[in-house]
């Protein structure tokens, strides 16, 4: 009897995660220093993300004070404040030396200075009338051309002040791309070395357990249903490993919010959990899944088990 479209056979995941599950529940121990290593290895990773995206952050915010802002002189009431600031943007984009230029409304401004403080203060509540007039923010082909440009636009009867780092320019620019760069490379590093330390402690796991994966081997168990029964074990103990680290950073997390709500004189933006736990759980249980499947490939090559 052929079997109604529509309704996908979940039995072979079934009995693979109730494999994993009788595995780890015979290898206590095993289970447990997997659990443990998934755990520090997610929330090394996630500190890690945490420290990268502050670097990314910090790249933007340095970017955007590489970039040359006219600030304008405050409208006649007949005047709208967007339409001249648009104005303003279009003639400096037609001038030579202007890669890009945009208006940047009050409220762009406002979330700017929320973002250099982490997202941890909410301005709104401090400045219910945002006390930022519109300006307009240019972007140059190179530094070169910022002091006579500056001071070309600085003559115009709309702009009340032109600011820019004249000094420091070219070396925000170099920091900028240093920042970006390092937290690259520091995300891929540490998840090479979280994936590391865990095929290392998940080969331990299986050199336990040789004597089981030859009787399956020689009851004709084929290499990929091995590889999917500790890949699912992997999974469920890596799930688990990232709930423990996900509750213990924010736990962290939380207390230090309270500590900077007591320390700072301005009110505090709720922290948002919700990323950091989903991206806990999803790192754990790849990161087992991956690690187990590939240590239980490195020892049976090594010890010729399906040969």
């Amino acid at each position: 009897m052929r079997r109604p479209l529509g309704r996908p056979n979940l039995w072979p995941l079934y009995y693979a995660l109730r494999d994993a599950r009788l595995g780890a529940g015979r290898n206590l121990v095993a289970a447990v220093s997997a659990v443990l290593v998934a755990a520090f290895a997610v929330s090394l990773a996630a500190l890690v993300f945490l420290g990268s995206d502050a670097t990314r952050s910090a790249a933007r915010l340095l970017r955007e004070q590489a970039a040359m802002r006219v600030v304008l002189t405050e409208p006649s009431e007949a005047t709208s404040p967007a339409g001249r600031a648009e104005a303003v943007a279009r003639r400096i984009r037609a001038l030579p030396g202007v890669a890009s230029a945009r208006v940047v409304p009050p409220e762009e401004t406002l979330a700017a200075l929320e973002e250099a403080f982490g997202g941890t203060v909410d301005l709104g509540r401090l400045f219910p009338e945002n006390p930022f007039p519109p300006s307009v923010a240019v972007f140059l082909t190179g530094p070169d051309e910022a002091g006579a440009l500056a001071a070309r636009i600085a003559r115009w009867p709309e702009v009340d002040e032109v600011v820019y780092g004249q000094k420091y320019l070219p070396a925000v620019l170099g920091l900028a791309d240093f920042l970006r760069r390092a937290g690259l490379a520091s995300v891929v590093g540490f998840a090479l070395l979280g994936l590391a330390v865990t095929v290392v402690t998940w080969q331990l796991a299986v050199l336990s357990r040789l004597a089981e994966v030859r009787v399956k081997a020689w009851m004709g168990v084929s290499p990929w249903a091995l590889a999917g029964q500790f890949a699912a074990e992997g999974a469920l103990l890596g799930l688990a490993g990232g709930a423990l680290a996900a509750m213990g950073l924010v736990l962290v997390v939380h207390r230090v919010e309270l500590a900077l709500a007591t320390l700072l004189p301005w009110p505090l933006a709720p922290p948002r959990f919700g990323p950091l736990v989903v991206l806990c759980l999803a790192s754990g249980t790849a990161l087992g899944a991956a690690g187990a499947s590939l240590a239980l490939a490195l020892l049976a090559r090594r010890e010729g088990v399906f040969r």
